[in-house]
């Protein structure tokens, strides 16, 4: 007999039957790798905000850190999942004969349908509830990658537009808005594309959105899903996984984007001392990660000779204020437009010296400041860009870091 359109061809219907043994595989696979991926996708994000004018890095980080997070946890419940439902398996292999009537009589209200007969429904719920649950993994991340894709391309366009003077600010704040509204779409399964009249107002803006977040790669199995789920059920177990995504995602990224901490409720925490001399790990080089280090740091809050060692590192937006530094281009150097001062006290005598780390892509400037003329105690050391007469520079300099303070105890004997 000819196969119809519509039969499963049996290898499919195979590898349908026994996808556990692959969705094992792949999570506990993915799961290891995972968990080892963040610091290097930092790393690198870190890195191109260092050398590169790439619009929109802060958006990638939040974005790439929360496919990451969507992944890693998406692949711990399903492992979580199969683990139970193999349990299942296994006691109702054990016990074929089903749960004991006679044993588990209950007196109302206890007594339930849930204890009697065996484990297979049970069993294939979870067995499709695991399917689910990796699929919704695996598209999440899909989509959010195909988001932050479009994002990107769309804020290099309007900077890009912006610069020639093609963009308008009310442009920008409705295409913000209108991408706003094509993400609550897409989380309510396309809500908005069902209203008519709005349907109309909205393809031109959302086909545009489509075609620059890769939507036509996933459309078709997303479509599945949506047509049969059961929505109540979907978006709750969304909203929890959002939500508890999100936090993860937020307790990864508090301390390298420098995030107030939402989950500490001491009130006084800007209030600890009338001092003005902080400790922050990120600019010291002895409590922190080269890639968390602070664009201005010292060696330890603790010095105990008499020469800092200050590093400044350098970053690509410094190149706006050095371009208008000077007139003449052979004049232009980063040290020029440098100043430092411990207390109150400034340094005219500064010499600023190169320095280069791995591969380049540490580039800065290090100086070995004498401080054998203040004496022992708390200090603090200030770095920052000098006051120059260039309207542009000083335009440029009010809209970028104008200074960094490091505070540190000098202890010599």
């Amino acid at each position: 007999m000819e196969q119809t359109k519509n039969t499963v061809p049996k290898w499919l219907q195979n590898l349908q039957e026994n996808s556990w043994e692959i969705e094992l595989l792949i999570s506990g696979g993915a799961v290891f790798t995972l968990l080892q991926f963040p610091e290097h996708f930092v790393n690198f994000i870190q890195q191109a905000k260092i050398t590169s004018d790439i619009a929109g890095t802060n958006i990638m980080m939040v974005m790439g850190m929360a496919g990451i997070k969507i992944l890693t946890n998406g692949f711990i419940l399903h492992l979580l999942l199969r683990a139970f439902w193999l349990a299942m398996v296994c006691i109702n292999f054990t016990f074929p004969q089903g749960i004991e009537p006679q044993r588990m009589k209950r007196a109302f209200p206890f007594k339930s349908r849930h204890l009697e007969g065996d484990l297979r429904e049970q069993i294939m719920k979870v067995d499709r509830l695991s399917g689910l649950v990796i699929f919704m993994t695996i598209i999440s991340t899909l989509v959010l990658a195909g988001l932050a894709f479009g994002i990107m391309v769309l804020i290099t366009s309007i900077s890009f537009l912006f610069q020639y003077g093609l963009m308008f600010q009310a442009i920008d704040d409705f295409i913000g808005y209108s991408l706003l509204i094509y993400f609550i779409d897409l989380l309510l399964i396309g809500f908005f594309r069902k209203i008519r009249l709005l349907s109309w107002v909205l393809f031109p803006f959302f086909w545009l959105y489509d075609t620059i977040t890769f939507r036509s790669f996933y459309n078709r199995p997303l479509a599945l899903f949506s047509s049969n789920i059961n929505r109540p059920a979907f978006f709750s177990g969304a909203f929890i996984f959002i939500l508890l995504t999100g936090i993860v995602t937020y307790v990864a990224l508090a301390q390298t984007m420098h995030w107030p901490r939402l989950f500490d409720a001491r009130e006084y925490r800007e209030q600890l001392t009338t001092s003005n001399k902080a400790l922050v790990s990120r600019f010291y080089a002895d409590q922190s990660a080269p890639a968390l280090r602070g664009l201005v740091f010292i060696p330890s809050y603790l010095i105990e000779h008499n020469l800092l060692q200050v590093n400044l590192r350098y970053d690509r937006w410094m190149d706006e204020l050095i371009d208008h530094s000077n007139p003449d281009p052979k004049a232009r150097y980063l040290s020029n437009i440098i100043e430092l001062s411990i207390d109150d006290s400034l340094y005219t005598q500064v010499e600023w010296m190169e320095s280069k780390e791995s591969m380049d892509s540490q580039l800065g400037l290090v100086a070995m400041v004498d401080i054998s003329g203040i004496g022992n105690g708390a200090h603090k050391v200030k770095v920052q860009s000098k006051q120059l007469d260039d309207p542009k520079y000083r335009e440029i300099r009010a809209n970028t870091i104008e200074e960094v303070s490091i505070g540190f105890w000098k202890d010599v004997h």
